[in-house]
């Protein structure tokens, strides 16, 4: 509690306590503390209590599942207390018939503001706790309703159980035993309500509490409340009715290990994503100039086996070589001018130009037979000229790569037709069968499943955290924490249902992936399935620590995209991690789902087993930010709400960036 609020020993025994009060003098502060919500800076809380059992809370906003009916909500919160089945159906009954309740089917979204109040009212007392903290029960209900709830209280008062009631109500503050005046965190007078009228010589409350406020302020004893605007009515009313309870200073959870599994139906909306996969690029355009032959006369389909060697050859080499390279799905584009051509490539119309001398044939056999005797013009005539683009520089590296693959073919097929031994010319370096991958690898099969692993990390990732968000907006998180949910307990009840909706789309990701590419998964498939789930539960818990940490659903959306573009780029999904710099390499150790990348190429492309380290590296991994984080999270459920949220969510957020923790036990 603040500095500002000082309650006088506020007692509350064998009567009924009203505690009144403008906002922010301290009401809901006390509440707060009695509810376990806030810590105290000083002073002690005492109750009988031992059980958040006995504890029924009914926060100011509905906190309501509202996508549920008003019978699974009375069954979720009877599961979380432990009740039988046929208790929750006889006490569902009872609370359906005395609050004038639709039927138990109706979904609670549907209903009015005045019957989700009375549905909230319901889930506080369903379970007949001992001590009820009701924060506005019979705002917007009818008179009569609200009697009748009043009557229901005090019974329940008058059977030994404590309820405290804040109301707009002011009369409601006449069935008080004992009035506290509160304003500015202090007690300004504490009696009962006929008294306290008649020391000020008035006639109702309000006006009692408005001239002990104009005392106060002759007394200086606070400033700021009259300097901004005057007393302007009240805001909350507290009613306490009490019974005698010794002094417990905590109230423990013993039952939320045992009846804390959430049970709630899968969001109404699903998110579906299709993933866009990089293809190699094809149908490029690339400009030639061949000053031997137009393209019109180059005749791929009926191509010639002429030698270039004999003295009259019935085709050019420049053809030979188109032939190749357009056979690896590029356009070619026949330009008579230079210089127009050099524009268009600068202009990004064509991505490159061949250039063919008007001798390139005949200067390419005269090195063949002279050798080192060959004259420098035959030298020059026979070189291909390519001006390329490589402003963009995947493409540019693809074309470079698949126009020297054809310049290899073209080797090949022009000194075969000759009867010679091609190896005569041929590139003295020789790439064998690749030991994993191959020679014609596309760009795809670099980057679909590390970006696979990253969808199945940033899809979960975003559902849970939104889901989350809504609760924790909506009051339902922090209902159920003081109802003695533990934060590990929701975070399994949640991911179950994660689980399933993460199982479905890396389905609809692997479906499009085998349907629509020609991936071929070398090692287990199994083994590469049950990698991706764990890591759809690093990011829940990724998305579960974001919705804890931040309040903003902007920020949390900013948070996750942002984690996603940056580990898009220190995970390799573009580009190999040895490129990087060194410091970015050490970072990469500490980040989520980068062991993962590594262990799904290893699986998919080189083929390795479980029991390799490059495959179980990633999935310890994976598994150390789960198993670390739910340890955590039951450590910390014992600890006050108020900073609780916060530790564990800085705590996380330093575990999350620490998966491979296991090498450095190692």
């Amino acid at each position: 509690m603040s500095n500002k609020t000082d309650h006088k020993n506020v007692r509350l025994d064998d009567k009924g306590y009203g505690l009144l009060g403008p906002s922010g003098c301290g009401k809901t502060t006390l509440l707060n503390c009695i509810a376990g919500r806030m810590t105290l800076d000083s002073g002690t809380v005492r109750l009988k209590i031992t059980r958040r059992s006995e504890l029924g809370y009914m926060p100011q906003d509905l906190s309501l599942h509202s996508g549920m009916s008003i019978m699974e909500n009375f069954c979720f919160y009877g599961y979380i207390f432990g009740l039988e089945d046929h208790v929750i159906q006889a006490r569902a009954d009872e609370l359906i018939s005395f609050l004038d309740l639709p039927m138990g089917h109706r979904l609670v979204g549907e209903l009015s503001g005045g019957q989700q109040r009375r549905i909230s009212l319901a889930v506080t007392i369903f379970h007949d706790p001992k001590l009820m903290i009701l924060d506005e029960p019979t705002v917007g209900l009818d008179p009569i309703l609200s009697q009748s709830i009043w009557e229901y209280l005090l019974k329940m008062a008058a059977s030994g159980k404590t309820i405290i009631i804040t109301t707009h109500y002011i009369q409601e503050a006449r069935q008080a035993h004992m009035i506290g005046l509160l304003r500015n965190g202090k007690l300004l007078a504490e009696d009962p309500p006929y008294k306290l009228m008649e020391k000020c010589s008035c006639d109702n409350l309000e006006e009692a509490f408005l001239k002990l406020s104009i005392t106060q302020e002759d007394r200086d004893v606070e400033e700021e409340f009259y300097s901004s605007a005057p007393f302007q009515g009240f805001d909350l009313l507290a009613l306490v009715f009490c019974s005698s309870y010794g002094p417990v200073k905590s109230v423990p959870n013993k039952e939320a290990d045992k009846h804390g599994t959430e049970y709630s139906r899968m969001n109404e909306r699903y998110l579906k994503n299709q993933p866009i996969l990089i293809e190699t690029p094809k149908h490029l355009h690339v400009a030639v100039i061949n000053e031997e032959i137009s393209l019109a006369e180059c005749n791929y389909k009926n191509f010639s086996t002429g030698c270039f060697l004999d003295d009259v050859h019935n085709v050019p080499l420049s053809c030979l070589y188109l032939k190749f390279l357009a056979e690896r799905t590029y356009e070619l584009i026949e330009y008579n001018n230079k210089s127009l051509a050099i524009d268009h490539v600068n202009s990004n119309e064509v991505w490159g130009l061949l250039h063919f001398p008007r001798n390139y044939t005949d200067s390419f056999a005269h090195r063949f037979w002279n050798g080192t005797d060959v004259e420098s013009d035959y030298v020059t005539g026979s070189f291909l000229d390519v001006y390329m683009d490589f402003s963009n520089r995947i493409i540019g590296t693809l074309m470079k790569q698949e126009m020297v693959l054809a310049m290899q073919s073209f080797l090949y097929a022009a000194m075969n037709n000759c009867g010679q031994n091609p190896k005569i010319i041929s590139f003295p370096l020789v790439f064998q069968k690749p030991v994993f991958g191959s020679l014609n690898q596309e760009f795809i099969s670099y980057s679909a499943y590390p970006f696979i692993c990253i969808c199945c990390f940033f899809l979960p990732s975003i559902s849970t955290a939104l889901r989350l968000y809504l609760e924790k907006s909506e009051g339902i998180l922090e209902r159920m924490i003081v109802n003695g949910v533990a934060l590990k307990e929701m975070l399994i009840s949640i991911s179950i249902i994660q689980v399933g909706i993460h199982f479905v789309q890396y389905a609809i990701i692997m479906f499009i992936v085998q349907f629509t590419t020609d991936l071929v998964i070398q090692g287990s498939f199994l083994t590469l399935s049950i990698l991706m789930l764990l890591v759809g539960v690093s990011g829940m818990l990724f998305g579960f620590i974001l919705a804890i940490a931040f309040n903003n659903l902007m920020l949390i959306s900013y948070s996750g995209m942002g984690a996603t573009f940056i580990l898009s780029f220190v995970s390799g999904l573009l580009s190999a991690t040895e490129t990087a710099h060194g410091i970015i390499r050490v970072m990469r150790r500490f980040m989520p789902v980068c062991w993962e990348i590594d262990s799904a190429r290893s699986i998919t492309v080189r083929g390795f087993p479980f029991t390799h380290p490059e495959v179980y590296q990633g999935f310890i991994a994976s598994i150390v930010f789960p198993r670390t984080t739910i340890v955590d999270l039951d450590h910390s459920s014992s600890q006050p709400q108020n900073s609780k949220l916060k530790q564990i969510a800085i705590e996380a957020i330093e575990i999350s960036f620490d998966l491979d923790s296991f090498s450095l036990i190692q």
